[in-house]
């Protein structure tokens, strides 16, 4: 019973179509960074779940590290060297915004 009511809330809210819009919303931010960056490449995504490769782990987990501890956003490590977002699909643009930003801020004080 509970699973179906979940799965009523998702269709009535439109949670999937907004996920395929905002993970457009997402991927495309994501993209920007990498302009701006030379330490991302590899920039990926489905939906809302998205993601990106750095060069090394160590600057990967530096910057999971102080995404968490500076700027209060969650983001996971993937693999050997990528970052990956996986937001909840009631996430908002401004959300999505929010963490972009702080990922520009970590990004641009690191030394590769």
């Amino acid at each position: 019973v509970r699973a179906r009511r979940i799965f009523e809330v998702i269709e009535a809210d439109a949670l999937i179509d907004n996920a395929a819009h905002l993970g457009e919303h997402l991927l495309a931010g994501l993209h920007l960074l990498a302009a701006r960056h030379d330490v991302v490449t590899d920039v990926r995504g489905r939906g809302l779940m998205c993601a990106f490769t750095l060069p090394t782990a160590a600057l990967r987990d530096d910057v999971i590290t102080r995404l968490r501890s500076e700027e209060n956003v969650l983001v996971l490590g993937s693999g050997a060297t990528s970052v990956r977002f996986r937001p909840a699909l009631t996430v908002t643009a401004a959300e999505l915004d929010h963490g972009l930003a702080a990922l520009d801020r970590v990004l641009g004080g690191t030394t590769v």
